[in-house]
């Protein structure tokens, strides 16, 4: 066979070592079957690959925070298609070297908050150490209650232009990519499971075993059924996704500072039922920000108290407080003596030439040589840019000059290398990139595991890669050893302890949450419904647009639904395409807004989200992109089709939580959501389109209106077989409690919901609530409708039906969010373009 490169396009870049092609242009063997398999499949199908990589990420909820802009905005992760693949033999090289790292970084950690016989015999300066603000005074003294301060190790692992090995830097706080790396594989086992499987690719899950006997075997001693959370500082955290990923992947619940609490020397999580008690924390909070009282006073992400907990033994946490130091990018320059002094080993993995500005000689030298380093500011909790000294100005160059004589301790510098190439998928084309690959190693109790491959990204060389915390992801194919099985990228091995079952274990924010999952999900539906009845209605019968009896009501109904201003506050010139666009988007409680609070509500509570309901999520993330581009001028038909989706996902996730959820605390916090705000949704509704008295001629649409928008237009037909009235319309979609989409119906769900929820001083209450509700929907006659007898043109008995049953539900919302969560209403979380 022909062993020239055969995918179109790819030219390497003469002088620089490539992962595909040696330097005589043949492919290198692990290589081959992907280049066969790409060959095969053409430039049209493989493009068409990226294209489905983009719907599953989209349908995984995939995606980080950048602040590019300044604020906070989600944009979907992106997965190249073509994987980057390492022979065995060369990765475990790579491995042996990253074990030695985490083994040497543990014993420097165990050092500096013990002896500090590194400092006092000179082996490392102590200002590196104790003038950075990674080193934490407050832990020196805490001995974890395992022995083990670095559990989780990261390193940024890249091959120089020579084909040279090299870390970049280290991570020792709370390394992130893991949770990036399952999902890359598991994307792109689907897109090529064939080759997959002739390339041999080693599994990751042997990792994430390790991961979890790990975080079991951190806790304190005793602790039989040991139980983990993964603390993360929150929704607005760039690596928020994987966390929420990383923690459904794993079976531990999601949890920040807000909801856990120390007390007695240990972690407690506050759940519904109370406290609970936590053995080990996953931290995926920064050390600044982990405990406001002992390290950063101004963090709001953190656990008052952790610090404590670990020295009292009452929790286990990885990483240990106070790890960061062993992150720093200064320490790399003092490596290769470190290795030898404390494990008696020379250093297998070279770190990329590192000097540290504190020295007066390695300053001189950055100094001298400003235009090859790349510079870095090694502060951990506000630094500056990394920057390429060839690209400053002089002025520019001047400051950083200022900066490392003024703090020279504060800043270290890299000399500007070329990196290896390999092929990376661009505007169709593959063609030479850099790739980054964050490797992680977990210390398990039977000895150090390396994630096989760890996740690629695709980062621009032109600027310091260390700067680059984004980029298009990469996933990193290690060849299995010859004879070696391969184990499916999903294996997950349980540990073998006692089980405890947590079906009734649901965190108070998870809870919230839950709630407004609920109520954005049926306010989202509400809208949608019937904003596609009034456009199709408009459609059918164009003359009722002029008919102000038909026209009225249908604008106010729209407005009460998506929480625009009331009937009769509207500009008299504006028409129904300019009321859709707005109820489309263009206000609070629109469809779009309703989708996207959805959506934020839903990436806080993952790992209660079945893959199914994740895929519908995105089925509705991509019509609320398309609804955002809606304006007056859009045609009908392109609303209709729109809504028409988002009303069939909607419903689909209304399916999934009826048909495929357990009846647990979480459930049902879902479902009461869902049931107050279809019941008040309704009365609005109800009060907008069948309170006013209207024309016989628009009487007739303006009920069908609403009986489409609440789905009961096909019983009402089958069951009467006449022309629409309004005291059947009001008897179906108000009380018959058979009618799934009727008031009746939702209190009973209500009533049965608040009895399942742990009990609770104020349940009774709650009860008498929906109970009042119900007794004003029943006990108010409204034979005939009759008119205000002040001629005001409304209905008086359903006017007051709407009032005296609405009134105890909107009680009901507000002491309901009072008794069970801490903030008030929606809170910070779900504020759009809010952190």
């Amino acid at each position: 066979m022909d062993r020239t490169v055969t995918l179109a396009a790819y030219t390497p870049e003469p002088g620089r070592y490539d992962e595909l092609t040696d330097e005589r242009g043949q492919v290198r063997e692990p290589w081959q079957q992907l280049v066969d398999t790409f060959t095969r499949l053409g430039p049209g199908e493989i493009d068409e690959r990226r294209l489905r990589a983009e719907r599953l990420l989209v349908a995984e909820g995939a995606s980080h925070v950048v602040h590019d802009d300044g604020t906070d905005a989600s944009r979907p992760w992106q997965i190249d298609p073509v994987p980057l693949v390492v022979s065995a033999r060369e990765w475990s090289v790579v491995e042996q070297g990253l074990v030695q790292r985490a083994r040497l970084l543990d014993a420097v950690l165990e050092d500096l908050y013990g002896e500090r016989a590194l400092l006092r015999e000179g082996i490392l300066p102590a200002e590196l150490v104790l003038g950075s603000r990674a080193y934490r005074p407050a832990c020196h003294g805490v001995v974890p209650a395992a022995g083990r301060r670095l559990v989780v190790y990261g390193a940024d692992v890249v091959r120089d232009g020579s084909g040279r090995w090299c870390v970049l830097a280290d991570h020792a706080d709370a390394p992130a990519g893991a949770g990036y790396a399952v999902l890359n594989r598991i994307v792109l086992t689907r897109l090529f499971p064939d080759t997959y499987r002739q390339v041999g690719v080693r599994s990751m899950a042997d990792y994430f075993a390790s991961l979890r006997s790990a975080l079991a075997a951190l806790a304190p001693s005793g602790r039989d059924n040991p139980r983990v959370v993964i603390l993360t500082p929150g929704i607005g955290h760039p690596s928020y996704f994987e966390h929420s990923y990383l923690a459904s992947y794993l079976g531990y619940n999601l949890v920040e500072g807000d909801d856990l609490a120390v007390r007695g020397g240990r972690v407690w999580l506050r759940a519904l039922a109370g406290l609970e008690p936590i053995d080990t924390v996953l931290r995926r909070v920064d050390d600044a920000g982990s405990d406001p009282l002992e390290l950063e006073p101004e963090s709001a992400t953190g656990v008052p108290g952790l610090v404590e907990a670990t020295r009292e033994h009452g929790v286990g946490v990885a990483n240990a407080p106070g790890s960061a130091i062993a992150g720093n990018l200064a320490l790399q320059a003092y490596l290769d003596v470190l290795c030898p002094y404390l494990l008696g080993e020379r250093l297998r993995l070279a770190s990329l030439s590192t000097l540290w500005c504190g020295d007066p000689d390695q300053r001189a030298t950055v100094l001298d040589q400003l235009d090859r380093m790349v510079l870095h500011d090694t502060d951990p909790v506000a630094p500056l840019a990394s920057a390429f000294g060839g690209d400053l100005t002089e002025a520019e160059a001047d400051a950083w000059r200022r900066r490392i004589r003024r703090v020279p301790h504060r800043y270290a510098a890299q000399e500007k290398v070329v990196f290896a190439t390999t092929p990376v998928l661009q505007r169709g084309a593959v063609a030479p990139g850099t790739v980054v690959i964050r490797a992680q190693v977990v210390a398990a109790p039977d000895g150090h595991v390396a994630l096989p491959g760890g996740l690629g990204r695709i980062v621009d060389a032109g600027r310091p890669l260390l700067g680059q915390p984004h980029g298009t992801g990469k996933d990193v194919w290690v060849a299995a050893e010859s004879g070696r099985s391969v184990a499916r990228v999903r294996r997950r091995q349980e540990l073998e302890i006692p089980q405890i079952d947590l079906r009734a274990s649901l965190p108070s924010r998870a809870a919230e949450a839950l709630y407004w999952f609920g109520r954005r999900a049926e306010q989202a539906e509400a809208v949608s419904r019937l904003a596609r009845a009034v456009v199709m209605r408009a459609e059918e019968e164009p003359e009722l647009v002029a008919l102000g009896g038909w026209r009225g009501p249908a604008l106010a109904a729209i407005r009460a639904v998506s929480g625009g201003p009331p009937a009769g506050t509207m500009p008299a010139g504006d028409d129904i395409a300019t009321e859709m666009a707005l109820a489309l988007d263009g206000r609070s409680g629109s469809v779009t807004d309703s989708l996207w609070r959805l959506r934020r509500s839903a990436e806080s509570v993952r790992e209660f989200l079945s893959t199914t309901t994740w895929r519908v999520l995105g089925m509705l993330e991509a019509e609320r992109a398309a609804l955002e581009d809606v304006d007056a001028g859009t045609p009908a038909y392109r609303v209709v089709e729109s809504l028409d989706r988002v009303v069939l996902a909607e419903s689909a996730l209304a399916g999934l939580a009826t048909d495929a959820t357990v009846r647990g605390p979480a459930w049902r916090f879902l479902d009461i959501g869902r049931r107050l705000e279809r019941a008040l949704l309704l009365l609005g509704l109800v009060e907008a389109a069948l309170a006013p008295m209207v024309e016989p001629e628009a009487a007739q649409p303006l009920y069908e209106t609403v009986l489409t928008a609440v789905e009961s237009l096909v019983e009402y037909r089958r069951r009467y077989r006449s022309d629409v009235a309004l005291d059947a319309v009001l008897s179906l979609v108000l009380v018959d409690d058979t009618n799934p989409r009727s008031l009746a119906f939702q209190l009973d769900r209500l009533t049965d919901d608040l009895a399942g929820l742990p009990h609770h001083g104020d349940r009774e209450r709650h009860a008498e609530l929906v109970e009042a509700s119900a007794r004003a929907l029943f006990e108010t006659p409204w034979s005939d409708a009759p008119p205000d007898r002040a001629g005001s043109g409304r209905h008086a008995a359903v006017d007051h039906i709407v009032l005296e049953a609405r009134a105890p539900l909107l009680q009901l919302a507000e002491a309901f969010v009072a008794r069970w969560f801490a903030d008030q209403g929606d809170g910070r979380q779900f504020h759009r373009g809010a952190g």
